[in-house]
């Protein structure tokens, strides 16, 4: 997470910068909307910062992790 802006001084406007990936087949604007919202409200506990936005850009998707003695759709564990 990156903040834009000077921190230092309350009420200048901050732009919280977030980068993350998306577990595959998982709805990508849900789950950005759940970081957003999960950010918006950690940084509601700081009034002192001016937060004009919360960009969130996607950089991968992945495949979750199998549990043990699940199977893929190709027969491998």
């Amino acid at each position: 997470m990156k903040l834009k802006g000077d921190v230092t001084q309350a009420g200048v406007s901050v732009v919280v910068q977030v980068d993350v990936s998306v577990a595959s087949g998982v709805s990508i604007p849900d789950t950005v909307e759940q970081v957003r919202t999960a950010i918006r409200t950690t940084l509601l506990r700081h009034p002192e910062l001016n937060i004009a936005a919360i960009d969130i850009t996607v950089h991968d998707l992945f495949e979750p992790y199998l549990s043990v003695g699940s199977v893929n759709e190709i027969g491998r564990v």
